[in-house]
């Protein structure tokens, strides 16, 4: 629907809210091929509102331990990690933190790697029905070696999604609370932070490659 032709009106529920007892953070992953920044997402929710640093830093360190060397093992070696962050998105004044324990780290899958608007794309599901209630990843450096006629060939790296789609449904801990990866749906307006969120249900992947326009040559940083 356009708005120039209105002949549809999509609906599009929105998410449980975010209750004064719950919190929603959100973990990235900040990468880099050929000088380009790449950055793919992860959200998660908890029963606590106001964590501490130090609770923000444990659950960074137990995020990273779970996705970073399973997303890793998918991209081609070509791609570099720059740093992990996780923020609080559910409201605006605490500050996230920064790792780069892991720096440097290459991808896993071989050197030679798909132009960078080329992207595997995984699809998040949950519970509830319209475009809140779903999302997707778009994996950067897909390796040459793993793929053919605009498609994913062989085995190697259907293992390694699968290994990375079933990471995506693990919680993690902050030492005191127990976070379960989500979906969530943010406001219209600055500064666009969390009211609503829900319990991701599944994470699938297409066999057929995607693409991301923002990493184009000459488009973003």
């Amino acid at each position: 629907m356009s708005r120039a032709s209105p002949r549809f009106h999509r609906i599009n529920p929105s998410l449980p809210a975010v209750g004064s007892t719950q919190g929603v953070a959100l973990y990235r992953i900040w990468g880099a091929i050929e000088a380009q920044l790449t950055i793919n997402t992860f959200m998660y929710l908890a029963p606590v509102n106001n964590p501490t640093q130090a609770q923000l830093t444990t659950l960074l360190t137990s995020i990273s331990s779970i996705v970073f060397s399973v997303y890793k093992a998918c991209l081609s070696t070509d791609w570099t990690l720059t740093k992990e962050t996780l923020d609080v998105v559910h409201r605006v004044d605490i500050n996230g933190v920064v790792s780069t324990a892991n720096v440097p780290s290459a991808g896993g899958r071989p050197a030679g790697h798909m132009p960078t608007e080329v992207a595997v794309v995984l699809n998040r599901r949950t519970a509830f029905k319209g475009q809140h209630g779903r999302g997707r990843v778009s994996l950067p450096a897909i390796s040459t070696a793993d793929v053919g006629a605009s498609s994913i060939l062989g085995a190697a790296l259907p293992t390694a999604l699968n290994n990375l789609r079933s990471s995506m449904l693990v919680g993690a801990s902050d030492g005191a609370n127990s976070w379960v990866p989500c979906i969530g749906q943010r406001t219209n307006v600055s500064p666009k932070f969390v009211v609503g969120a829900a319990i991701l249900t599944a994470v699938t992947f297409d066999t057929l490659l995607g693409t991301i326009r923002r990493r184009k040559i000459g488009r973003g940083k």
